[in-house]
């Protein structure tokens, strides 16, 4: 029912619940959201997300029924399967049905998030830095370049695949950098292609309406 809403633990400064709230938005669904917001607890082990999330992370959701979903990539999966259900209305999926377009969105949207997983720890460095932090951020900086040349070499597949969980966490991980690294890693150069598609894929109505925000 409409008036029954999943809950969303949620930030405005996580990428992989950006992941979330863009799909939903694409899916035509953000309306059947409740966001809770929820910052990531370090030393609370009694903070409340941990009854619904036993590592308590984000993004977690809670459907109205009580069910309970974690990680970005699961609760796409899970919109895909209220779609199929037909409790949400939809002529877009997250995830393709045919073998070849799926594996294709499941290889890029793991990219994105293997390089998401490697920013936030890169993040965590410059807070609370170690010796080796320094051998660290080389590491990480080499990882993220190699990443981002992926991504511009499946550009030409990406203009055409239009939404999917891949263009999403693709456009998430861009923002991410440009909200987080915009001063250290040039993503754009020599990428021009990368760059316009994410300059236009970040006119939707979906990224205007969710950008990266702090508090």
């Amino acid at each position: 029912m409409e008036s029954q809403k999943h809950i969303l633990h949620w930030s405005p400064r996580s990428p992989f619940v950006k992941k979330v709230v863009i799909a939903a938005h694409e899916l035509g669904a953000a309306s059947r959201l409740e966001h809770i917001r929820s910052v990531v607890p370090t030393d609370n082990p009694q903070h409340p997300i941990f009854n619904d999330n036993p590592l308590g992370k984000i993004p977690t959701l809670v459907s109205p029924d009580g069910e309970k979903v974690h990680g970005s990539s699961l609760i796409l999966e899970y919109f895909d399967a209220l779609i199929d259900a037909g409790e949400w209305p939809s002529e877009v999926r997250m995830f393709p049905l045919e073998t070849s377009d799926r594996l294709k969105v499941r290889q890029i949207e793991i990219v994105c998030d293997e390089m998401l997983q490697r920013l936030i720890a890169w993040m965590m460095e410059w807070y609370f830095p170690t010796v080796r932090s320094r051998a660290k951020y080389a590491n990480s900086k080499n990882k993220i370049d190699r990443g981002l040349d992926y991504l511009a070499q499946e550009i030409e597949w990406m203009v055409e695949s239009g939404v999917n969980a891949a263009t999403i966490a693709t456009a998430c991980t861009l923002s991410y950098l440009d909200f987080r690294f915009s001063r250290i890693v040039e993503w754009r150069d020599n990428r021009a292609g990368l760059a316009d598609w994410h300059d236009e894929f970040s006119q939707r109505q979906s990224m205007q309406h969710n950008p990266f925000q702090e508090g």
